[in-house]
């Protein structure tokens, strides 16, 4: 499809697929209030005489039968611009259930209509000024959200946070690049000094506000796809056991042999609010089998990624590698030592242990001991990260754009404070390519590539 084609209707069932009490069946574009009125027959009122925002309940029929009626709606009746497209639109609220949806749905293709792409009904409200491309993605993260922390976030960014951070900050380059572009016809004599003091302020709280923003995405990666938790140790040390304990369902197949797990497994879980995504690795160990090196590869790059590292060993079987290991890991707040297997252990080893640190968490995933401590362990570093976070919190394809805005202002700010007039042409393209940059973000600038790209994310129906 073209993502700017507006003069057609598209249609699409809103709802989620499976039972349910009720079905919602959208029509969206200019002749949304004629096909309804195809299905509507006598005596209740035809769709486009009505008032907008009218909700009624009437028998809808397919227009080639119209003795044979699909179900009883309830139809709510929105006009341009005042709907959520900005578009005449109509809601079908129909018995629940993907029999229904579907018929309906054929019966308005039947009449007119098209299948709408995936985020059409939201790209027609970026195309139609509804929303800014920044609150549509918000739709798309609340639509996505996986805990209530994720869901208060995009919420937030439905409702303007971020719009109105980078509209202000869109302001004040634009301000900066005005100073510049005026003064370009002035002569060295006649040059007014002083915009380059009004510039280099406003330039610096611009900076601020992008600091701002960057600062924002780690914490908000870690909320909006959660937090990554990755088990390590030596093979068989009960690491798939403690997934499947965390998971509180058997993921992970569980033996005695050294080397059961060869791949990463990965699961999602929810712990005080935060999405958690846990991974088991396969065992750290030197080993001739190409297949558990290759599992051992990929667990050691889990590890570089990972926010949160839960450092297994077994407390009955004490080495000096595991010693090694645990030097190593209790530098990092990050990481976490678990010691499995301490009811095993020996009076040595557990002196040994108490020598080491206070942070050592022992445990013994065969009698349920230590999984409270762990837990409080897992979400401390979790908590702390996003403990400062704002009301807001940019995206990756934000974090980007912003990156290099940022490049753009810095150049402009550095060629300003020589205070050179010959200058004047580079920062004001510095500053042209910064404002180009920001209004990607927004969509003050965009190009089909770039809807295409972020709404097709969405599902069809929204």
């Amino acid at each position: 499809m073209s993502v700017l084609h507006l003069d057609d209707t598209i249609a699409a069932v809103a709802t989620a697929p499976g039972s349910g009490a009720i079905s919602i069946v959208r029509l969206s574009g200019p002749d949304s209030l004629s096909i309804a009125d195809r299905l509507v027959p006598s005596p209740a009122p035809r769709p486009s005489t009505l008032s907008p925002h009218t909700f009624f309940r009437a028998n809808i029929v397919d227009p080639g039968h119209p003795d044979q009626v699909l179900d009883q709606a309830i139809i709510l009746i929105f006009k341009a611009p005042h709907s959520y497209t900005g578009e005449d639109l109509v809601e079908f609220q129909i018995h629940g259930g993907p029999i229904q949806s579907r018929r309906l749905l054929h019966v308005l293709i039947e009449s007119g209509a098209r299948p709408a792409d995936p985020g059409e009904f939201t790209q027609r409200a970026f195309l139609n000024g509804k929303l800014d491309l920044v609150q549509a993605e918000g739709v798309a993260d609340l639509i996505q959200s996986h805990s209530e922390r994720a869901s208060i976030l995009a919420v937030e960014q439905i409702n303007g946070s971020i719009s109105d951070y980078i509209k202000t900050l869109y302001e004040d380059i634009m301000t900066v690049s005005s100073y510049v572009e005026n003064s370009l016809d002035f002569s060295d004599e006649d040059f007014p000094r002083e915009i380059f003091q009004k510039s280099e302020v406003v330039i610096q709280r611009s900076l601020a506000m992008i600091d701002d923003l960057l600062n924002s995405w780690d914490q908000g990666r870690v909320i909006r796809e959660g937090a990554l938790v990755v088990i390590t140790g030596p093979p068989n040390v009960g690491k798939s056991t403690l997934l499947n304990k965390l998971l509180g369902f058997d993921r992970a197949i569980v033996t005695d042999i050294p080397g059961t797990t060869r791949d990463t497994i990965e699961e999602g879980l929810i712990l005080d609010g935060f999405q958690i995504r846990l991974a088991d690795t396969a065992g750290i160990r030197d080993t001739d089998c190409k297949i558990e090196k290759i599992g051992i590869d990929r667990a050691r790059s889990l590890l570089e990624k990972a926010d949160v590292i839960i450092n297994m060993f077994d407390a009955s079987n004490i080495t000096i590698e595991t010693e090694l290991t645990l030097k190593s890991a209790l530098i990092h707040d990050e990481n976490i030592v678990f010691a499995n297997k301490i009811d095993l252990a020996s009076n040595q080893n557990l002196a040994l242990l108490s020598r080491y640190s206070q942070k050592i968490i022992r445990g013994s995933l065969r009698n349920d001991v230590g999984m409270d401590e762990l837990k409080n362990a897992i979400l401390s570093p979790i908590r702390s990260k996003v403990a400062s976070i704002h009301s807001f919190s940019i995206s990756e394809r934000h974090y980007s754009i912003l990156s290099k805005a940022r490049e753009e202002i810095v150049r402009s700010a550095s060629l300003l404070k020589q205070i050179h007039t010959e200058d004047l042409v580079l920062v004001s393209n510095h500053l042209r390519s910064a404002l180009e940059l920001l209004g990607t973000i927004n969509g003050k600038v965009y190009s089909e590539q770039l809807l295409e790209n972020i709404f097709s994310r969405f599902c069809v129906g929204k």
